[in-house]
């Protein structure tokens, strides 16, 4: 691997939820909002929150069920349990307890193999018990990152890199593939910013809209301004997600997002790049915070509420 590359595939800050991210600060949800984000009626909420004592929601001042960013990952994990067939009350132990942490260890062995095989088969096996939010924040990012760490100790090498990379993608083509039809008729265009070279992050990212119904364009590493610009005017986007990966590249993606701003397109972006919040000051757009999951549910309630 060269050294002057690494993966660079860290999507949240720190690994979680970012420290200081304004977004997701006090945001919170109302029952009916929960419902059309998982897409799930109102009344089968309250019965699982009956049924297997679930902690999710508080009732605020008025007595109303509101919930956090934090009650929504896990009622989406239950329910993606019961749509992949596990019984409710496994679902609700996989949905509310169990730890990814023993994936990320097969995950990594399998890696080391390279055995690219196995790589996919984790992640389904990951994908079965926890969906695909919980995946990619819990199992398929920490992994990166611990890869990115070994090759900055020289522990992995060009091989392991380019495994991870492909093994990783193909599975991700695969979801996209199978993703449901869209129900947004404007599309969101995700793009790197000019200097970006590293792709899986944004990948993963526009993988995961897809399975929340939006119709998405990825424009991959190194967009041009020029390019971001012509995609957003011609196919009418409704949001662009631009992501930036390191400090040094970070004044020419905020002058690509800037570029888009005309075109009355919502405009967020994530990264590594923008891991401080001096490095988000006078940025144009919505900084997406700390996990895919969590950015996610932002822009869908950041779209359907203008």
């Amino acid at each position: 691997m060269s050294k002057a590359a690494p993966l660079q595939s860290e999507w949240p800050v720190d690994g979680g939820a970012a420290a200081g991210a304004p977004v997701l600060t006090g945001l919170s949800f109302t029952i009916g909002e929960v419902s059309a984000l998982l897409g799930l009626p109102a009344s089968t909420i309250r019965f699982w929150e009956r049924r297997h004592a679930l902690s999710t929601g508080t009732r605020d001042e008025h007595g109303h069920r509101c919930y956090s960013n934090d009650d929504v990952a896990v009622l989406r994990r239950l329910h993606n349990q019961e749509v992949a067939g596990v019984m409710p009350s496994q679902a609700v132990a996989a949905g509310t307890g169990a730890s990814p942490l023993a994936l990320c260890l097969l995950l990594l062995a399998a890696i080391d193999r390279l055995d690219g095989g196995q790589v996919a088969a984790v992640l389904d096996a990951s994908l079965a018990a926890y969906g695909l939010p919980a995946t990619l924040d819990e199992v398929l990012l920490p992994s990166m990152r611990e890869v990115d760490a070994r090759w900055s100790r020289g522990e992995c090498d060009a091989a392991q890199e380019q495994l991870v990379t492909g093994a990783v993608l193909t599975w991700l083509d695969g979801l996209a593939a199978a993703a449901p039809p869209p129900l947004h008729e404007r599309p969101i265009v995700l793009s790197c910013g000019p200097q970006d070279r590293h792709t899986l992050a944004l990948e993963a990212f526009a993988v995961l809209l897809r399975q929340q119904r939006f119709d998405c364009r990825s424009l991959g590493a190194q967009t041009p301004p020029s390019t971001l610009r012509l995609a957003v005017e011609q196919c009418s986007a409704q949001a662009v997600v631009l992501v930036c990966q390191l400090r040094g590249n970070r004044p020419a993606a905020a002058a690509a997002l800037q570029g888009v701003r005309p075109s009355g397109a919502a405009l967020f972006y994530a990264g590594a790049g923008f891991r401080t919040a001096a490095s988000r000051q006078k940025m144009p757009g919505h900084y997406l915070g700390g996990s895919m999951s969590g950015a996610a549910t932002y822009i869908t309630t950041r779209l359907r509420h203008g």
